[in-house]
């Protein structure tokens, strides 16, 4: 038996048309650049500017981290316990990781 993909599983450029595809590269470039023109109107000002600064770093890691279980589980590539138990496997990873960078630093 022949096995054919649904049609929503394909690739975008695969499903659309080339005039579909030009508009929506435009729509998400045009987008892209409001976004960019609003953080640098909101990095204008003082106090935004100030509270990224000191907490920028801290708070990226967790919003990408946040948005990455979002979008596996969302998709069905990993099931809850499996995604669990790769977090906690990267978790040790890094805290080897470290561990080594301290070692050879104190040498």
């Amino acid at each position: 038996m022949l096995f054919l993909p649904r049609l929503q599983h394909l690739p975008l450029p695969i499903t659309t048309s080339a005039s579909n595809l030009l508009v929506i590269i435009a729509v998400f470039l045009f987008l892209v650049g409001v976004w960019c023109y609003t953080t640098y109107k909101l990095t204008c000002q003082r106090d935004i500017s100030n509270l990224l600064t000191r907490y920028g770093n801290h708070l990226v890691p967790f919003v990408l981290i946040g948005l990455g279980v979002f979008i596996i589980l969302d998709s069905a590539s990993l099931t809850p316990l499996a995604l669990m138990v790769s977090c906690l496997c990267l978790i040790g990873l890094i805290k080897m990781i470290q561990a080594s960078q301290l070692k050879t630093q104190s040498l």
